[in-house]
């Protein structure tokens, strides 16, 4: 997904931001926590450099919470560029089930944003709405099979033997 870039009264530059995978849905483990990994692009044209500036929030769609970030930047993507891993959130046992976009908060998506030092001295800001959606595990259908057969296979070995 190629992200729009806000330009602070700059002509359109070579620097770039893009996620492989914005939207993801991912499992709440029953125990513990898991991350949810973000890789992508980013690049910075001739004398572009990282403003530091890399900013990630997503809320759950009430407002009541949102997700942990475990990394941020992990190596030298967003000072040198690069593609990787841009960012992970963590999602705990503990975090409520739905949808986390931050759409209720801002009246839109949530954003990943990175922020670029312009050559001609302004800076650009790059934004690339993110979501995730958290959902609880859900037995697979040969699972619920082997266990109704071994009720019933039970049932046969508790029944009383006619004489």
């Amino acid at each position: 997904m190629l992200a729009v870039g806000l330009l602070a009264g700059q002509a359109a530059q070579a620097f770039v931001f893009t996620l492989d995978n914005p939207s993801q849905t991912v499992v709440r483990p029953a125990s513990g926590s898991v991350q949810v990994l973000f890789n992508g692009t980013i690049v910075f044209g001739a004398g572009e450099t990282f403003a530091g500036n890399l900013a990630v929030a997503p809320w759950l769609d009430d407002g009541s919470t949102s997700l942990g970030i475990s990394q941020l930047c992990p190596g030298s993507i967003c000072s040198n560029g690069g593609s990787g891993l841009v960012f992970a959130l963590l999602v705990q046992s503990t975090d409520t089930l739905g949808l986390y976009d931050n759409n209720q908060l801002n009246s839109g998506p949530a954003y990943a944003s990175v922020t670029a030092n312009l050559a001609t001295g302004g800076t650009q800001r790059i934004l690339v709405p993110i979501s995730v959606n958290v959902v609880d595990s859900v037995p697979e259908p040969g699972t619920l099979a082997l266990l109704g057969l071994g009720l019933v296979g039970l049932g046969f070995v508790r029944r009383p033997m006619a004489a």
